[in-house]
């Protein structure tokens, strides 16, 4: 879990846009390196939260790669990659509480 946080934390000192210290450190107080990402489904685990938003990081740059690959000019600034993927699931930061199930609404 070092390594993960260790990697999300240079990619986040990437980023220079205003309040970004700011939002690293929310990050370092909150629990965002130990929640999980769900309760049920994918990375339901201690650090499954931070682990998660690597993957997509990942994800996001192989897709990237992928069109640029295909000569689809594609021209996306790196800041924008870190943002994207690391702040997709901010929402989640501080939500999880140990004991406490989410229920489903009807479908």
């Amino acid at each position: 879990m070092d390594a993960i946080k260790k990697r999300i934390l240079e990619l986040w000192h990437q980023v220079n846009r205003p309040g970004i210290e700011d939002l690293i450190k929310f990050l370092q107080e909150s629990d965002f390196f130990i929640a999980p990402c769900s309760t049920n489904h994918h990375l339901a685990c201690p650090g499954g939260l931070a682990r998660h938003s690597l993957n997509v990081y990942g994800v996001l740059h192989g897709k990237i790669d992928l069109f640029s690959d295909r000569n689809c000019n594609l021209s996306i600034f790196e800041e924008s990659v870190i943002v994207t993927a690391l702040g997709h699931d901010l929402c989640k930061v501080n939500f999880y509480k140990e004991g406490r199930t989410l229920q489903r609404g009807p479908a």
